[in-house]
């Protein structure tokens, strides 16, 4: 459901925004491998 939701939002962004995306979604994605670590 995650990936459908970000894929909706990657393409409503214009090509400028794009760009923030991918970072935010870097971003994201560390910071839950960082929360998915601090659990075990």
């Amino acid at each position: 459901v995650q990936k459908d939701f970000f894929l909706r939002l990657f393409r409503q962004s214009g090509k400028s925004s794009r760009k923030r995306m991918l970072m935010y979604g870097k971003e994201a994605s560390n910071r839950k491998q960082e929360i998915d670590r601090q659990h075990y």
